[in-house]
């Protein structure tokens, strides 16, 4: 036979809510499917918050060189 992982999944994806009532013991694949919805979510929100912080940067740093570019023009 094949091995079959369990896993614990919490219903409302808050790892601290270990309540009865929101812990599910499932295998890997029934776990992944349940939080694949969740997990996407997570990515778009983690990808907009890199962009908006390499955004943030980009302007810092394009801020710099230009006050160094008209220090070297004065």
């Amino acid at each position: 036979g094949s091995k079959v992982v369990l896993t614990v999944a919490h219903l409302d994806h808050v790892p601290e809510n270990s309540t009865d009532d929101n812990l599910r013991a499932w295998c890997q694949l029934h776990h992944l499917r349940y939080d694949s919805q969740h997990h996407a979510e997570t990515r778009r929100r983690a990808l907009r918050e890199r962009k908006a912080a390499n955004s943030a940067v980009a302007n810092e740093v394009t801020g710099w060189l230009l006050s160094i570019r008209a220090e070297l023009e004065e």
